[in-house]
């Protein structure tokens, strides 16, 4: 009787064993999502519908953009086995003035100083369409979002990052 227990019990187990097997080896291959890794700039989009498109695809967007330049750097940990994302994203576009208050909802408008971008007039750097003549306001989202915006023109430089 000792026996047949201690069997049945050995059976059971490796049953167990092969089954979480499976269903780790189930959702390696089948796993139909897409790698959204990327480290992708703007210039390298001849059409601008396409360059939009591409950014809406990382990047929340609140109301029409006019134009946009970004550098997106998105690595996916969610293919496979899944696990949180890392990416750092430089992202400045054009919006109708108008539409600001879609933009800035959420966040906390802080000092000037917070609301370093170094990257930013690289971006911008080729273009007669982001003229900037009057004085930003920065905000902020938690410890991963910073927004530097010019309200009169309808330019935001908008960095977001996942690890402070």
């Amino acid at each position: 009787m000792k026996r047949t227990v201690r069997w049945v019990s050995i059976v059971i187990l490796m049953a167990c064993a092969m089954f979480l097997t499976l269903c780790v080896v189930l959702l390696l291959l089948i796993d139909d999502e897409r790698d959204r890794s990327t480290n992708t700039y703007s210039h390298s989009f001849a059409d601008h519908s396409e360059k939009v498109a591409f950014l809406r695809q990382y990047v929340n967007a609140f109301s029409p953009i006019i134009d946009t330049e970004y550098h997106i750097q998105y690595h996916d940990n969610g293919p496979g086995l899944p696990g949180p994302s890392d990416w750092n994203m430089n992202v400045v576009v054009k919006i109708a003035p108008e539409h600001i208050a879609l933009w800035t909802s959420g966040m906390l408008k802080v000092d000037l100083a917070q609301c370093e971008m170094p990257w930013a007039q690289a971006l911008i750097a080729d273009s007669l369409l982001w003229q900037l003549t009057s004085q930003p306001d920065c905000y902020h989202r938690g410890a991963g979002v910073s927004m530097l915006l010019y309200s009169q023109e309808g330019i935001l430089f908008k960095h977001m990052r996942s690890l402070p």
